[in-house]
């Protein structure tokens, strides 16, 4: 373990591997369901194996984490509520504690910090995560009836709206080239730009993507003091635009009739009346709007409840954002997002993580209508990241040691 402690490529290896297994790999078919799983579990012992060995015997400088009392929210939350779930749904502590174990990836955070390795290396790992999506993506979507992926795939509004895991990192690696493209001009940038807003913001078909990615680039480009000609970058941009509209007229016109059938509709939207049950018929008792009502599992009879409200009343937690993580995990857990979320777009940040503002502000502006980035393995893992490059940045600026060579195993001499 002190090798690996003291190797910056093992600690590369390892944290490559968490990533990897908090999306599940892709989904990717020939890895079973249950080898996901157990790799999984196995990256979840390896961040509390290393997180508890540099507490107890790390003698390394400790680094300033900005983010630790939002982090320690997440975790408090998930504790508490397994108590409703026992206590008002029947279902064990033991099953919750395995049902809830991607909400213990927050303790990812404190892994990054154990490691100290550069902001670079995280970057670098972020990015290619971000590009094995887009081409995933790209050969799922050109293969296709075959299947590649178990994401689910739907055939719809005219594209085929494939839902891979380390959507996250797509965006962060689409504003990351969108800020290199804008300092640098170099075309590699530009072209790389247009292919991740072409399968983000286009193929998948999504309405509030779309819109939010499209007025978030101008946004992004007007008010970025590094731009040398706004009215260049915006006029490109819009002539950008228009060339995939006319690529993708047919598919446009569906969406936007998708749109009009919905709203024409005498009948609530199903995420509303989904919001409305979960807020309401199915708190149990006063106590659950606090403290939430917890993960639920199909191994007891609170999961096959809800499964049942799942896929007869087409009712997802999924599907209302924060909403639906707070009828599981309670007000801690919305009191933690709503504050990371607001210091990220709206504090100070280091000029090379200034370009995640926008990262956030698309994170806020769906927050509510759809699968919410705090409450996910994959997510989680990637806001953890985002934190941590905060933290680097932040610590570098004001002279905070960052590295040190490993700690060892061996308790201090006195």
């Amino acid at each position: 373990m002190r090798f690996i402690l003291e190797s910056p490529l093992a600690k590369k290896i390892i944290l490559f591997f968490i990533v990897l297994s908090s999306n599940s790999f892709f989904l990717f078919r020939y890895i079973p369901e249950s080898t996901r799983d157990m790799l999984e579990l196995v990256s979840l012992f390896l961040i509390l194996l290393f997180v508890v060995a540099n507490l107890l015997f790390s003698s390394s400088t400790t680094t300033k984490k900005h983010f630790s009392r939002e982090v320690h929210l997440f975790l408090l939350a998930v504790f508490f509520s397994m108590f409703v779930a026992d206590y008002y749904h029947n279902q064990n502590i033991g099953i919750t504690l395995l049902a809830q174990r991607f909400m213990y990836f927050y303790f990812f955070y404190f892994l990054l910090h154990t490691f100290k390795l550069h902001a670079r290396d995280i970057e670098k790992i972020m990015v290619t995560m971000g590009v094995l999506y887009v081409v995933f993506f790209v050969i799922q979507y050109a293969i296709h009836p075959a299947i590649l992926f178990e994401a689910r795939i739907d055939v719809d509004r005219g594209t085929l709206r494939i839902f891979l895991p380390a959507l996250g990192f797509m965006f962060f690696t689409y504003y990351k080239f969108l800020q290199e493209y804008l300092t640098t001009q170099k075309l590699m940038y530009g072209a790389l730009v247009f292919v991740f807003f072409l399968v983000g913001g286009v193929l998948q078909g999504t309405r509030q993507t779309m819109a939010t990615m499209t007025l978030l680039t101008l946004g992004f480009i007007f008010f970025n003091k590094q731009v040398k000609s706004r009215l260049l970058n915006i006029t490109l941009a819009v002539f950008a635009g228009f060339a995939i509209f006319i690529l993708f007229h047919d598919m446009f016109l569906e969406i936007l009739a998708a749109t009009q059938q919905e709203t024409t509709t005498s009948q609530p939207n199903v995420r509303v009346r989904a919001v409305r049950f979960f807020l309401s018929d199915f708190m149990p008792a006063d106590i659950a709007y606090i403290l939430g009502n917890g993960q639920d599992s199909m191994n007891s009879t609170y999961g096959q409840r809800i499964h049942i409200y799942r896929f007869a009343r087409g009712f997802f937690q999924s599907d209302i954002g924060i909403i639906g993580d707070y009828t599981k995990f309670g007000i801690l857990f919305v009191i933690a997002q709503l504050s990371v979320m607001i210091r990220l777009i709206f504090g100070k940040l280091p000029s090379q993580t200034s370009f995640m503002r926008y990262l956030f502000i698309s994170i806020a502006l769906v927050m509510f209508s759809g699968r919410n980035l705090f409450g996910t393995s994959d997510g989680i893992v990637f806001v953890t990241m985002i934190l941590y490059l905060v933290d680097f940045y932040k610590n570098q600026q004001s002279n905070t040691p960052h590295h040190s060579p490993g700690f060892s195993l061996k308790p201090e001499s006195s």
